[in-house]
């Protein structure tokens, strides 16, 4: 068994496990560590906690040291001067004609490297560019692509309800979400109504999908044939969260609602 703790790097970011080396650890601390091959400063959100050795990736890392003023003054600074840099990388960017959208810069711990986050539709071959960057600002260059999902997570916005995005104030990773999820939930397919400020599908369409799986369940599909104490009907409309079920009676044309005990799958005598 080895001690661990789960740290996040950026404030929405994903959880990942260090060797405790040492330090007992707890919620919230702030250590450094080497992520994506630079020292950073991690949050602690899981203390110090046993897991076997198969359990854990064999290049697992260790955190180096408990962060100290001085450290977190220097992320301060950090973050000031890389976004002071945006619109001198963009206007090199414009100048090596590379079709990129750069969205961020971000400026490890002790400025050894920075990172360059961008969206592009295509695959871009910034060979040439990265060479530009590194000699205008002294240090290793990272290009990092990410999604449109990532940049909305990144920037910020009010979603359509009218709050701020779930990806950028909470989820820690992105949820699989799929256009079943709306139709599961008897959502209307106007990607207006069904998409988020990124484009793609709006997160929250994960939230209560399993419970509107389940209710459906307990319902007979749209288009069977039921019966009920007025007769034979079709069920024409379902209500999954109000448990109620719309009939059209074959034979007066005039419908009714019940409750699922009150219809029965219909078998010919």
């Amino acid at each position: 068994m080895l001690e661990v703790v789960g740290v996040r790097f950026e404030e929405k970011g994903k959880i990942t496990y260090y060797l405790a080396n040492g330090f007992d650890l707890k919620l919230k601390d702030q250590i450094v560590a080497s992520h994506n091959a630079a020292k950073t400063i991690g949050t602690v959100l899981v203390p110090n906690t046993k897991i076997s050795k198969a359990d854990l990736p064999a290049d697992i890392d260790r955190v180096l040291r408990l962060a100290n003023d001085a450290d977190f003054k220097q992320v301060e600074q950090n973050e000031i001067a890389a976004r002071e840099l945006l619109d001198e990388a963009r206007e090199i960017i414009s100048q090596h004609d590379v079709v990129m959208k750069l969205i961020r810069i971000a400026y490890c711990l002790d400025r050894s490297k920075m990172t360059f986050f961008y969206t592009a539709e295509n695959r871009v071959d910034f060979r040439v560019l990265v060479k530009s960057l590194a000699t205008r600002f002294g240090v290793r260059i990272e290009m990092k692509q990410i999604n449109f999902r990532e940049e909305a997570k990144m920037l910020n916005s009010i979603g359509p309800c009218g709050r701020e995005l779930c990806c950028a104030t909470y989820l820690g990773e992105f949820v699989q979400v799929s256009i079943k999820m709306a139709k599961n939930q008897e959502l209307s397919l106007n990607p207006n109504y069904i998409s988020g400020v990124c484009g793609r599908l709006l997160c929250c369409l994960d939230y209560e999908d399993a419970q509107y799986v389940e209710a459906a369940r307990r319902l007979p599909r749209v288009g069977s044939k039921v019966r009920t104490d007025q007769g034979v009907g079709t069920v024409r409309n379902l209500n999954i969260l109000g448990q109620k079920i719309t009939v059209r009676f074959d034979e007066t044309g005039s419908y009714a609602t019940f409750k699922p005990d009150e219809v029965t799958k219909f078998k010919k005598d």
